[in-house]
């Protein structure tokens, strides 16, 4: 039972694929719980839903939790899409964080040592491990306090605290799970791929009915969130923007309703500009050629080291996406009683 619940905890680990194996799984006899399971998974993922597997004591129900993660696995790559594979990898590297956290610090260290991580145990006090530069730079940093700039390195080795293993080890695994996507579905069974284009279109649908609402022919700056508050105050002074940081206020702009004249006008008094490039790039985020770019969400921008500390999305796991942030202001304070008042 032990086994079933750290598989369970940890999908992604040997012991999970060793319980996979020794399962002998047959997509083609699959009981029905497992794929239930695997849709709640892939659905979670695709909405940025927390998941949270079943509390169960029964063996059976703890074994149907493990398969779902590879039945999961072969979903997210019958949908084809690389959003789908970076919200799913995205997802499970949350729930192992999570776990991490409730875990004593024998669990970390097999986990690490699971995800061939090399390590040292720390002399204590706040140091808890060391980590080798190589392994730490690998496994890619979002959040401001985990980059390199802001840690103290000995001897080519990392030193971190407790909380930033944990945090280490749910970069190291995200960058496994998605690592091993898409597989192979070569010859799976129909019903897997009719299992995708449901749950992505739902997705799909979801995320329309979630920016329903946002008003267009008036762009409220005041209403941003801090994050875009700020590329949008630097790009008014002139600031010379970098590329991310260009290319996300396009978009936001364009997606609460800014003409693409008046985007283009602002990047005019940046000291990088060059109109035609710029009218090149806005047009085709806009969907010139077809594709209209949509704009990044709260974990996207966290990244690109563009979420700053007092976005809301770090306070609520609700926000998602920072035009939740601007329809939300819209609404409450842009409406007629508030404009009477």
């Amino acid at each position: 039972m032990e086994e079933l619940r750290f598989a369970q905890k940890y999908p992604f680990s040997s012991t999970a694929k060793r319980v996979v194996r020794q399962s002998n799984l047959s997509l083609g006899e699959l009981p029905v719980e497992v794929i239930e399971r695997a849709e709640v998974l892939v659905r979670n993922a695709l909405q940025g839903i927390e998941y949270k597997a079943n509390v169960v004591s029964s063996q059976g129900l703890l074994l149907n939790e493990v398969l779902a993660f590879p039945v999961a696995k072969i979903i997210v790559s019958c949908i084809g899409k690389d959003e789908a594979i970076r919200k799913f990898s995205v997802l499970i590297a949350a729930n192992t964080l999570r776990h991490l956290e409730a875990e004593q610090p024998e669990t970390l260290f097999a986990i690490a040592a699971d995800l061939s991580i090399r390590f040292d145990l720390s002399e204590g006090g706040q140091e808890f491990a060391r980590v080798v530069l190589p392994d730490f730079l690998a496994a890619g940093t979002k959040d401001e306090f985990m980059k390199l700039v802001n840690k103290k390195v000995e001897k080519g080795k990392v030193v971190l605290s407790r909380a930033s293993f944990e945090k280490f080890l749910s970069y190291a695994v995200e960058k496994n799970v998605l690592s091993s996507l898409p597989v192979d579905v070569t010859g799976i069974p129909k019903n897997f791929g009719e299992i995708s284009r449901r749950l992505y279109s739902g997705a799909v649908e979801q995320q329309k009915k979630q920016f329903e609402g946002i008003p267009s022919g008036k762009v409220k700056p005041e209403f941003f969130p801090p994050c875009f508050k700020r590329l949008y105050s630097d790009i008014l002074v002139g600031k010379k923007l970098g590329h991310i940081e260009r290319f996300n206020l396009a978009t936001f702009l364009l997606a609460v309703g800014m003409p693409q004249e008046r985007v283009i006008d602002l990047y005019k008094a940046t000291p990088n500009f060059d109109e035609n490039t710029t009218r090149y790039h806005v047009a085709r985020l806009a969907g010139r050629s077809g594709k209209q770019y949509s704009a990044s969400s709260c974990s996207k921008l966290a990244e690109y080291g563009l979420r700053l500390p007092d976005c809301p999305c770090n306070a609520s796991t609700k926000i998602k996406h920072p035009l939740q942030v601007y329809r939300k202001a819209f609404s409450e304070k842009d409406s007629p009683t508030q404009n009477e008042a």
